[in-house]
């Protein structure tokens, strides 16, 4: 039934297919509904884990879905009322929620943001979240990127790297591989394992992506999730140190946003922070090679 009212969720982390598929993750899985005037016109997919309602409980965002994309404030507020009334009602101890960042549906995360932070919700965090704004991508990238980044963009070039979509599964397993080596150099943890990128390929399409040298070494890769039609997130992407004279990072966000241009609005670049608190190479990365940054708050709540 959740299935049939919400299959145009605002995200596919809110799919109950996306949600079911990690349902071991947490003790219960909850689909709601909230009805005014006699339409189900919100709900939400929960994961209960410890006495503690989580939205999301494995993606980067949740939050609520709706059966269209514009649904007034006061049908909100309804929702997230009843939704208090739930959680009381089932003596949790709170929830916490995340809500997507405005390119997955402005109107909607602020619409969102405002209803539960006057239902008594607090920010417990907002992360900085990096995105691309793919529309703005032309042939003049290059020319409008900083001094550092224009020069290494411009070294990746001159060393003849190669940029491919892979299609095998050997490619794809490579592309993985760069990206685990990638975090054990920067000791970094991998939260998810190949097979889990397998599972989640059956309910959200996924791309992966290689950056090689001209004698065939991978020097980079990235792995992208199609959240909506109009966004592509990159989940993981790096290099190895081996060949970080290559630029090959650079390149590979060049390539990316070539690539995207056509069929997407924005690329997802992810959060540059942690519990709120910035990485600040990793921003200033992102943002010398022309990404933009949008909030991404993270809600708290307890009875």
């Amino acid at each position: 039934s959740y299935s049939e009212l919400f299959e145009d969720a605002t995200h596919r982390f809110n799919t109950s297919a996306f949600n079911l598929m990690n349902s071991s993750k947490v003790d219960e899985l909850k689909f709601l509904g909230f009805t005014l005037f006699s339409k189900t016109r919100v709900g939400i997919c929960l994961g209960i884990k410890k006495g503690l309602a989580l939205a999301p409980f494995s993606s980067p965002f949740g939050g609520l879905s709706f059966t269209k994309p514009s649904i007034s404030i006061d049908i909100i507020d309804h929702a997230v009322r009843e939704l208090k009334e739930y959680a009381i009602g089932e003596s949790l101890e709170g929830m916490k929620i995340t809500l997507p960042p405005d390119i997955y549906a402005e109107s909607i995360s602020n619409k969102q943001l405002s209803s539960f932070i006057r239902a008594g919700f607090t920010i417990s965090s907002m992360e900085l979240n990096h995105y691309f704004n793919l529309g703005s991508f032309d042939h003049n990238y290059i020319n409008d990127l900083d001094s550092d980044a224009r020069r290494n963009l411009k070294i990746a070039l001159k060393k003849e790297l190669e940029f491919t979509f892979c299609t095998t599964e050997y490619e794809k397993v490579l592309a993985y591989e760069t990206i685990q080596k990638n975090r054990s150099e920067k000791g970094y943890p991998l939260h998810l394992s190949y097979r889990d990128i397998e599972k989640t390929q059956n309910v959200i399409p996924i791309d992966f992506f290689l950056i090689k040298d001209p004698d065939g070494n991978a020097n980079a890769s990235a792995i992208v999730f199609h959240p909506t039609d109009q966004v592509a997130q990159v989940v993981y992407w790096g290099d190895l140190s081996k060949y970080k004279q290559n630029r090959s990072m650079n390149f590979l966000a060049f390539k990316l946003f070539e690539y995207y241009a056509e069929p997407k609005a924005f690329l997802d670049i992810g959060p540059s922070t942690e519990k709120g608190i910035p990485n600040v190479g990793l921003c200033n990365f992102k943002e010398s090679i022309g990404c933009n940054v949008t909030p991404k708050f993270v809600l708290e709540w307890n009875p």
